[in-house]
């Protein structure tokens, strides 16, 4: 019977966890396509940087909060990037739903920032759940995916300055392209690693 239950737990992870990929994935292809090819003189570049910053502290904190070095304070890094992750979901769902209102898009901002950086911390505190193993995994594949977005962003801009002469930048942008991929896959080893065992209630 336990191992019935667990099995339905699992599914039922798989299913959410594939939901949330599917819209964390549209939102963020969405938005990166509308800010890629902005220029600094654009009206819209304050989105760009805005996003850009979210993508960059939700991502990093996917790779770095278990990095050994820094473990005493990998809790304040998760909930940070949990923040970034949730403005950015928030910022693109009120300003879709609002048909792109910058005053509901920045409502979403602020309730999903809000909203994900209290679920990070009740996540990770001490006592082991089915809900709260749920949404580390959630958390760390949002944050998997940000990471991957700005790498592909990263990725652009180096091809960009390569094609326009400029090797500096590109190996800068490179640089942090390959940073990138790996807070990437130290954000999927982290969603690996959280696997379901008897001990959680």
């Amino acid at each position: 019977m336990a191992f019935s239950r667990t099995k339905w737990h699992l599914l039922g992870h798989l299913l959410g966890l594939s939901a949330i990929a599917l819209l964390t994935a549209h939102a963020l292809s969405t938005l990166f396509f509308a800010v890629i090819g902005l220029a600094p003189s654009s009206p819209n570049w304050p989105l760009a940087i805005l996003f850009a910053s979210f993508l960059s502290l939700s991502g990093a904190a996917g790779g770095l909060k278990n990095v050994k070095s820094i473990h005493r304070i990998s809790q304040p890094i998760t909930i940070l990037g949990s923040f970034s992750a949730g403005a950015i979901l928030g910022l693109f769902t009120l300003g879709q739903l609002s048909d792109q209102d910058t005053t509901w898009a920045a409502v979403g901002l602020v309730v999903g920032g809000i909203g994900f950086g209290a679920i990070a911390k009740w996540a990770h505190s001490r006592q082991e759940t089915m809900g709260k193993l749920f949404w580390k995994r959630a958390i760390a594949l949002i944050q998997g995916l940000c990471a991957y977005t700005l790498a592909c962003g990263f990725g652009i801009w180096t091809w960009a300055a390569l094609t326009a002469s400029r090797p500096l930048l590109a190996i800068l942008t490179g640089l942090i392209a390959l940073l990138y991929l790996w807070f990437t896959r130290r954000a999927i080893t982290v969603l690996q690693r959280s696997r379901l065992n008897s001990r959680i209630t």
